[in-house]
């Protein structure tokens, strides 16, 4: 990869422009599994969040679960419980949102 290729930008020396790519690895100590109730909500529904965790996540840890609808995207924090276990309830919405 090169920095400043066309050498457009001002710089008082281009030769250390060069920069070798180094091919990185992320993985997260941990994986979470979620569902819901129901496949379908209508308005007025309380939504039901569940799922469990496995790899290194101690026990009063939290998850951020995001709900995404029409674009607008909410986070919800649950408390992670015995065996990686963790549910949310979300109240019962009167109109969508958005």
């Amino acid at each position: 990869m090169k920095v400043n290729e066309n050498q457009r930008a001002r710089e008082l020396s281009f030769v250390n422009n060069v920069f070798i790519g180094q091919d990185i690895s992320v993985s997260a100590p941990y994986r979470a599994n979620v569902k819901t109730d129901k496949d379908k909500y209508v308005v007025g529904d309380t939504i039901v969040i569940s799922g469990s965790t496995n790899g290194y996540m101690k026990e009063d840890a939290f998850v951020e679960i995001y709900v995404i609808s029409d674009g607008m995207r909410e986070t919800l924090m649950a408390s992670i419980g015995e065996g990686g276990s963790f549910c949310y309830k979300m109240g019962a919405c009167k109109q969508p949102s958005g």
